[in-house]
């Protein structure tokens, strides 16, 4: 049953037009750009404790719904 379904998804891929190389750079550019800004705001996150909100998960708080 999956192989139907790779051919059909591999026939599809062959009907799009490929990309210039401009676009294939700009498209590299843009990845790398934003997985750079993930690491550095993952950083930010890490470094200021920021991520620390509920230290207890999954009883967070006082009177939360768990117990």
């Amino acid at each position: 049953m999956a192989m139907p379904v790779r051919r059909w998804l591999l026939r599809l891929v062959d009907l799009l037009p490929m990309p210039s190389v401009r676009a294939q750079r700009t498209i590299a550019a843009a990845v790398i750009g934003t997985q750079g800004g993930i690491a550095v705001t993952g950083a930010v996150v890490r470094v200021t404790a920021s991520g620390l909100g509920c230290p207890t998960w999954p009883q967070c708080f006082p009177g939360s719904f768990t117990r």
